[in-house]
């Protein structure tokens, strides 16, 4: 039996071998010989099935720094907290991967569905911002959301700021509910926020106050003058003398 490893060859062997002719195969087979390809690996993985163009090790190539080829290797592996750091990694450019926002959008996806926090809210921003994805407000409110459901308090803030912008709409109170909890849990930002939403509404209630006060004092001022126009005085009558 003829075995082929694809592990055991370089990039540009594997490449030959998914380009021989058909003929070749089957020439093979009517010989009794079988083609038997099995499935990639990683650099010390375990043998299970990966899609190479999604594989964090794939992507890194062969300039890993640090400890770069461990964290693709335990991403690759099924661990969500390294799929995270890959994600970041691509859109920072760190451990040796080139900034490829697109490329990051997958792995922030799998860390944030498995309750990672930090990886929703960048994808949220990513959302909003168009960057490595379309731009997608409502999809960028879902996962602040979620962020700030997880706990993130820089998320919740940020959630918060999309409906007092007009961004996006949330529910009637939950915005201000929002800053309230962020400022409550230590978020200094937060707390600037809530100090500015309530200025703002002691600032629109004295305008409609001076409004009501002005429309009182217009109403007032119009009926006096009303009231104090005199009738014009009729012309005398003449007399008998004239």
């Amino acid at each position: 039996m003829m075995t082929i490893e694809q592990r055991d060859l370089r990039p540009d062997s594997r490449m030959m071998i998914n380009r021989l002719p058909i003929l070749f195969v089957l020439a093979l087979a009517a010989a009794g010989c079988s083609l038997e390809v099995n499935e990639p690996t990683r650099p010390g993985g375990t043998g299970i099935h990966v899609d190479v163009p999604g594989s964090a090790v794939a992507l890194l190539g062969d300039s890993a720094v640090d400890d770069g080829l461990a964290v693709a290797t335990r991403c690759d592996e099924g661990s969500h907290a390294d799929c995270n750091r890959v994600g970041h990694a691509l859109l920072e450019g760190r451990y040796g991967y080139a900034e490829d926002p697109e490329a990051a959008a997958p792995f922030l996806t799998s860390a944030c569905d498995a309750g990672y926090a930090g990886a929703c809210h960048t994808l949220g921003q990513m959302a909003l911002d168009g960057e490595g994805l379309i731009r997608n407000v409502e999809l960028a409110a879902s996962r602040m959301d979620r962020a700030c459901e997880l706990g993130l308090l820089p998320a919740c803030l940020q959630l918060a700021r999309l409906d007092i912008d007009g961004t996006h709409s949330l529910a009637e109170g939950r915005a201000d509910a929002l800053v309230q909890s962020a400022c409550h849990g230590g978020l200094v930002e937060a707390c600037v926020q809530h100090e500015a939403l309530a200025e703002a509404r002691i600032g629109q209630a004295l305008r409609a106050s001076d409004r009501v006060s002005e429309s009182a004092v217009d109403g007032e001022e119009s009926d006096g003058d009303s009231a104090s126009e005199e009738p014009e005085a009729a012309e005398p009558l003449p007399t008998a003398d004239q």
